[in-house]
């Protein structure tokens, strides 16, 4: 079972020049988690970690794990996440069936924001 202590950590520049830290940690049925540390991170302010499921690489919402990013984790609640992430049945999408996916919703979400932006002009 893989817990935080697994987590390859990097760091990178975010908005206004304020160092993160990032590790993206993939398992062999295709799922994999993403953990921020840093500011705007969701609980970085408490020293607390945030994290996301992925799926083929891609975020997903769907996974039965969360239905969004979670934040405000604890080290142990990371690998509690990561254990359940890890234990998934394996995804039968390949990699292009998720990229096609994210890409349609991307587009719904965009066609949604047009027209409610819409409204307030």
């Amino acid at each position: 079972m893989a817990s935080f202590y697994d987590l390859q950590f990097s760091s990178w520049m975010g908005e206004n020049s304020y160092w993160r830290m990032n590790a993206v940690h993939n398992f062999p049925n295709g799922y994999g988690v993403s953990v921020v540390f840093g500011p705007g991170s969701y609980g970085a302010d408490e020293g607390k970690f945030e994290l996301a499921v992925l799926k083929n690489g891609f975020l997903c919402y769907d996974s039965g794990v969360t239905d969004d990013v979670m934040g405000h984790l604890e080290i142990d609640e990371v690998s509690d996440v990561m254990n359940k992430v890890e234990q998934l049945e394996p995804t039968d999408e390949t990699k292009e069936q998720t990229r096609t996916k994210v890409e349609k919703r991307r587009a719904e979400l965009g066609d949604v924001l047009k027209e409610l932006s819409g409204r307030f002009e």
